[in-house]
């Protein structure tokens, strides 16, 4: 009965631990990347503003084409127009054959006064002769045209205009070509960033991708340094109780059981925080329970290729290539301030209609013509203010020269860095596998020994202690180069998205 309950408990026991492996989701390296890919705020920023510049070099290009609009007024005004301000009368004269104005004596009401020889001067209307070449106002009409002032008076009480009209540019001084170059260059920016943007994430989930191994290692490794030493207090407590080990070996080896159980809980609870760093990266729920494909595979160094210079491998960064667009847009900046010494000329054409109008008199009716022409503006002197920012997009293009050299020596020197840190690495993994190597060998002539009684128990903790010291360096040795791979590939510019997914 006994038994039959023993095995009931295990087969229970192991119903539970099927159920949690099978209850976990195991992740591989390629799919955190692209669930951290999918789930990135900043990354999802990038994009968008990828959008945005896209549509504004697109809106850019537009301003080759003429550009169309219609206008519509409607005015109310208080008073209507009067071309005089009384009635008016207009005195009736003839004109001669050239079409200059004759006046002569029968044109005239003055009176004519003989001076002899048969010559009449007219009268003033004070009896005084006058020339009428010279004095012409003081001439006497016989008739005059009668122009009353409320006939020549208008209703513009109510007035509209409509304008449909384009507007083509033909010479701006190379403005609209400068304007569509800098947009290109902040697309191919933005584009870049984006690029930056995901090798940034990238890189955040393998670090924490690793970072999880690494730990899970160093919690197995605990476990299993946690079960040798429960082994060891098993066998101690045999030999006391046999007489051949004394109680101050024994309590020796349980206080370093507990040291390894407040290790491996440690280790537990590390391995955990690691995971949900992992899952706040990747998009997923903090407390996911999680199992990563790597952490049952052995963790061995990395190979790596060095196709090109250190100065190649800079052009090839993302900042590189966003300083040289920088410098891109400073040139066009400076041609821009050019341009502003340069005339600018466009064609224009419009049709007005208009209420009242004046193509037959002043008319209550809608009518309107076409007009066409061009417009030629000649900058002429502006007291030196072109000339002064001419002078400072120079300048600010010295300084995007000046800021694309230095950053191409920061990165040649971080590429040469990061090729000496991943070759360290390698190295390193090398020494420690081979400390390793002798760390286990140590441990098996240290237990043989201690079975045979030749050894004491302090050698054998000692030799336990030097295995897993050494088991540790080499985990850390291999995740250390693994980073540092990642590290390269993040230097050289070949940390990308396209290149993952």
């Amino acid at each position: 009965m006994k038994n039959r309950r023993i095995i009931a408990i295990s087969l229970i026991l192991a119903w539970v631990g099927l159920c949690n492996v099978l209850g976990q989701q195991t992740y591989s390296l390629e799919q955190c990347r692209s669930m951290a890919i999918d789930n990135n705020n900043a990354l999802k920023i990038a994009a968008e503003e990828k959008k945005v510049a896209e549509h504004t070099r697109k809106a850019a290009s537009r301003q080759f084409l003429p550009s169309f609009s219609a206008n519509a007024t409607y005015l109310w005004n208080q008073k209507n127009i009067s071309l005089f301000n009384e009635d008016k009368f207009l005195p009736v004269v003839g004109r001669n054959a050239d079409g200059s104005i004759n006046i002569t004596a029968q044109h005239m009401a003055n009176t004519f006064v003989d001076i002899g020889g048969g010559n009449y001067v007219p009268l003033d209307a004070n009896g005084q002769p006058f020339n009428p070449a010279t004095n012409p106002e003081k001439i006497q009409f016989k008739n005059y045209a009668y122009l009353p002032k409320d006939e020549l008076e208008f209703d513009v009480h109510n007035i509209f205009i409509g304008t449909v009209g384009f507007t083509q540019p033909i010479f701006m001084g190379g403005k609209i070509r400068e304007m569509y170059r800098m947009t290109k260059y902040m697309e191919n920016i933005a584009n870049k960033k984006y690029e930056s943007e995901a090798a940034e994430v990238l890189y955040d989930v393998d670090v924490a991708y690793w970072q999880v191994v690494s730990v899970y290692n160093k919690l197995q490794l605990a476990k299993d340094y946690h079960n040798l030493l429960v082994r060891l207090d098993t066998n101690m407590q045999l030999l006391i109780e046999e007489g051949m080990a004394t109680k101050a070996e024994g309590l020796q080896v349980k206080v370093k059981l507990n040291e390894t159980e407040m290790a491996l809980t440690k280790a537990q609870d590390g391995y955990k925080l690691a995971k949900m760093l992992l899952c706040q990266i990747c998009g997923l729920p903090l407390n996911s329970d999680i199992h990563l494909e790597d952490e049952d595979n052995e963790i061995t160094a990395v190979t790596y290729s060095t196709h090109g210079t250190a100065e190649e491998h800079a052009n090839n960064r993302s900042e590189v290539y966003s300083l040289e667009q920088a410098l891109n847009i400073a040139e066009s900046t400076k041609r821009l301030a050019v341009s502003r010494f340069l005339p600018t000329l466009a064609l224009t054409g419009n049709y007005m209609v208009s209420n009242p109008n004046l193509f037959n008199g002043v008319s209550k009716t809608f009518d309107g013509q076409f007009m066409i022409g061009a417009v030629l503006h000649v900058p002429i002197f502006h007291f030196g203010e072109k000339i002064q920012t001419l002078k400072a997009a120079q300048a600010q293009q010295r300084i995007a020269q000046y800021q694309l050299q230095e950053a191409k020596e920061k990165i040649t020197l971080q590429i040469t860095q990061a090729e000496f840190h991943i070759n360290e690495a390698n190295h390193n993994w090398v020494m420690a596998s081979r400390n390793l190597e002798k760390a286990e060998e140590n441990l098996r002539y240290a237990n043989l020994g201690f079975e045979e009684g030749v050894i004491p128990v302090a050698d054998v903790m000692a030799a336990q202690t030097a295995w897993i010291s050494a088991y540790s360096e080499k985990i850390d040795a291999g995740i250390n180069a693994r980073l540092n791979k990642l590290y390269w590939d993040k230097a050289i510019g070949e940390l990308k998205v396209n290149n993952n997914q």
